[in-house]
């Protein structure tokens, strides 16, 4: 009899067995401290630092953070993609990157794509400690904060967001920048994503990097591209081709306050991806190369940021270069009205640290993350290809991410429609993934860089999927306000805290399991029913819905 049910799930034309698990925790943001750190002694005059991404754990790691040790670096920013599950994974990474470089180094991480699944991990390991001294501080610490430094007259504010991975706060952005600016800081802004490459990378960020670049901030740090790019200095970025009015300093001396340097360092230590001087974006950077590990170390004062690639291993790649300027008052900054939310996502909840507060020179913004407004119009789709409808229940009120398991059978059948209750269908899916594998999607209309995200009120809601294409399956579907983790295999890892709908324990024994499918398949197609609890939904017919909404709560 179960077989029979089964199959009849797979008649629909476009969804194979949908089984839908949904995260009823609420992801509480906390500070995890692990070895303790102690910072190296801070200079009002002159800051030294080092930067780059996508390290891993082999020799060549190995060696860049050897080179770092021995430079007498005030702090090192590591902008992304950090174990790749190498030395321990994300509990045993930041041991071994101790190791290397003492306790007493602050080591401040932003999140790459690797890194979703653990961050809070990776913070226990290195936990961000600047800010004990007594700096302004504000976000959420490994996806997007922001420090001044040093602590007496600060010389830089170093901002680190998550674009394409999370939303950012565009109000809370704009607001870092400009008070920043306004107080005579330099302004650095780190990410994992890009936006324009030479190497294999496309734009991830959606207009983020044009914010920045409108902004004019003084240098933007990203990896993720495993290859060295230093651009010139920029005050916008057409993707796929160049506009020459953007470009106004080739380089390698810039001057500050006329544009923004983007810096590409990714060559920590996993392997290279290949540059291209052909590139149709080549025409945007002064310096690129794929052969060489390192880091790139910056040394601050009130008139230069001076910066040079430091070699670790591999090839014998060399670059530096600075901005100056003449040391009087920095340009009026941009200034931004109030924006709306950023398309590419929403802030994650609940995410916001409350340290000390400290009073400094520098007024530190409020972050107010504002939910994405729901859509007024909405496309009309045709059922005619099946729709398959259940219910999910919200332990508590907030935002929820979907992640879908699809397996394409062609470039065209890889999407389908999520409605729910009685709002506006978003198409799932879109872009180009592999054939007949089966892989997890939680972006909408084709843009990798657009997720999705519900707001929920707690309680029941009422979910449908419905095909848009023929031959497109789905096998697993996740609803979770854990905005961090990224499903892998079947997505046991993202959907292991759930809170069972009592309706789908038919027998009340406390578990969702097999037994429940046995009652329900018992009184099938009765209505009424013998058992009065096997109609899990109350609608008066024992069917493949109660028996969709057991599934959905299964094992918990």
């Amino acid at each position: 009899m179960i077989k029979k049910i089964i199959q009849r799930i797979r008649e629909y034309r476009f969804i194979v067995l949908p089984v839908v698990l949904i995260g009823m925790f609420v992801y509480v943001y906390t500070y995890l401290h692990g070895t303790p750190f102690q910072s190296h002694a801070q200079s009002t005059a002159t800051v030294t630092f080092g930067a780059v991404g996508d390290m891993g754990g082999s020799s060549n790691g190995q060696a860049v953070l050897s080179a770092a040790a021995g430079a007498n670096l005030n702090f090192f920013l590591h902008v992304g993609d950090f174990s790749y599950d190498s030395q321990g994974g994300p509990s045993g990474w930041p041991t071994w990157v101790k190791s290397i470089v003492g306790t007493i180094l602050p080591y401040e991480i932003v999140e790459g794509n690797h890194d979703s699944c653990c961050i809070a991990t990776y913070v226990q390991g290195l936990p961000h400690k600047i800010s004990n001294l007594g700096q302004q501080f504000s976000g959420s610490y490994g996806i997007d904060y922001y420090f001044d430094y040093p602590t007496t007259s600060p010389l830089m504010r170093v901002i680190m967001i998550s674009p394409g991975l999370y939303g950012v706060d565009t109000n809370w952005l704009n607001t870092s920048i400009d008070s920043a600016k306004a107080a005579g800081l330099w302004v650095i802004v780190g990410n994992h994503l890009n936006s324009i490459s030479t190497g294999q990378k496309s734009n991830e960020i959606g207009t983020t990097l044009d914010t920045l670049l409108t902004k004019k901030v003084d240098l933007i740090l990203q990896g993720h591209d495993h290859n060295y790019q230093r651009s010139k200095q920029l005050t916008c970025a057409p993707r796929s081709t160049v506009q020459t009015s953007c470009i106004v300093n080739n380089g390698p001396n810039y001057t500050k306050g006329v544009g923004s340097v983007l810096l590409i360092d990714g060559t920590g230590g996993n392997g290279f991806y290949g540059v291209s001087a052909s590139d149709s974006e080549a025409g945007y950077f002064a310096a690129i190369n794929s052969n060489t590990y390192g880091y790139t170390k910056f040394t601050v004062t009130q008139t230069q940021l001076s910066a040079q690639f430091i070699r670790a291993a591999g090839g014998t790649f060399s670059d530096s270069f600075t901005i100056s300027s003449g040391g009087g008052p920095n340009p009026t900054p941009v200034v931004t009205p109030t924006p709306t939310p950023n398309p590419t996502g929403t802030p994650r909840p609940g995410s916001t640290p409350t340290p000390t507060p400290i009073k400094t020179a520098t007024p530190a913004p409020t972050r107010t993350p504002t939910p994405t407004p729901a859509p007024t119009n909405c496309v009309a789709v045709s059922n005619s290809l099946g729709v398959a409808t259940f219910t999910a229940t919200a332990a508590t009120t907030g935002s929820y991410r979907v992640w879908s398991r699809i397996m394409a059978s062609s470039n065209s059948s890889n999407s389908y429609y999520i409605q729910v209750d009685n709002g506006c269908p978003t198409l799932v899916g879109g872009a180009v993934i592999p054939l007949n594998t089966w892989t997890w999607v939680n972006y909408q209309n084709g843009s990798t860089s657009q997720t999705i995200s519900f707001n929920l009120a707690a309680g029941a809601h009422t979910v449908k999927l419905i095909g848009k294409s023929a031959n497109t399956k789905i096998d697993r579907l996740i609803i979770t306000n854990n905005t961090s983790c990224i499903p892998t295999g079947t997505g046991d890892n993202c959907a292991t805290a759930g809170t069972a709908n009592p309706a789908a324990d038919v027998n009340s024994d406390g578990r969702v399991n097999i037994v429940d499918i046995g009652i329900i398949i018992d009184n099938y197609g009765k209505s009424p029913p013998p058992n009065l609890r096997a109609d899990v939904n109350g609608d008066g017919t024992v069917n493949i819905v109660d028996i969709g909404i057991v599934i959905d709560n299964y094992g918990l």
